[in-house]
């Protein structure tokens, strides 16, 4: 069974790989195409999961990759340049292999799993996902007319169910830390209209709301840990006044 898992898993990645070349190649099949990768993904990873957790945590490890894999579907759309498109593609890929293979040596072979690192790896692509939402819904807003209200409702439904996957594979009560949890997402959402009428690209404006994502999230978590102190709040200042620092002095203002 475990071999047979591990194929699947090998199926998958080629399989999305190919869903991407197929946009690109046939991008009116675009509900198609998202949809056979949503439909994979669920039942990948609920297979994965099955009597190894919760259906509840199981809900939660779907949240990530089901945004990130299917942002990157709408934010691939809006590139230009085949090589940068293949780039992305690749990067997209690698991503899946090192969230599904960790899930899988969580699940199946915990000797070889590294302790945090779906964790880690889940973090890590919230933040990516962050950026992919909100530049995608930037897009749809500048290039498609897309409504803002209805922009604004989406950044902070996804960003609430983020920040609730991070607070149930960090093992936080919910409960005692919902009005917290509320308010980070209304913030996110708050700032995404805010640069919406920034003289900016929309890749400046995901990047400053990822950003800005990191840095909230980032506290708030330690915070939940008792783990925040002033080492770790100037490291997280530190970072993001430098990224944001960045963005400033090399995006290309309109």
């Amino acid at each position: 069974m475990i071999l047979i898992r591990r194929i699947a898993i090998i199926f998958s990645i080629i399989v999305i790989g190919g869903l991407f070349e197929f946009l690109l190649w046939k991008p009116e099949w675009y509900y198609v195409f998202i949809s056979l990768l949503e439909i994979l993904i669920i039942s990948l990873l609920f297979w994965l999961s099955w009597k190894k957790i919760e259906i509840k945590e199981a809900c939660s490890l779907i949240i990530t990759p089901f945004f990130f894999l299917g942002f990157s579907f709408v934010f691939i759309f809006f590139m230009e340049g085949s090589l940068l498109e293949q780039l992305v593609i690749l990067t997209i890929v690698f991503l899946w292999w090192t969230f599904i293979e960790n899930v899988f040596l969580f699940f199946y072979q915990p000797v070889r799993y590294q302790p945090y690192s779906l964790e880690n790896i889940t973090s890590y692509l919230n933040l990516i996902t962050v950026f992919l939402v909100s530049s995608s819904l930037h897009s749809f807003i500048i290039f498609l007319g897309f409504s803002g209200a209805l922009s604004l409702l989406l950044i902070f439904l996804i960003t609430l169910l983020l920040v609730l996957q991070m607070i149930v594979i960090n093992k936080i009560s919910i409960k005692k830390n919902f009005g917290l949890i509320i308010t980070l997402a209304l913030m996110i959402a708050e700032l995404f209209w805010v640069t919406k009428f920034l003289p900016s690209s929309y890749l400046v404006n995901g990047l400053i709301i990822a950003i800005s994502y990191y840095l909230l999230t980032g506290i708030i978590r330690h915070w939940f840990l008792e783990s925040l102190d002033k080492k770790v709040l100037k490291r997280y200042l530190g970072i993001s006044g430098t990224l944001f620092l960045l963005i400033v002095l090399s995006a290309r203002w309109i």
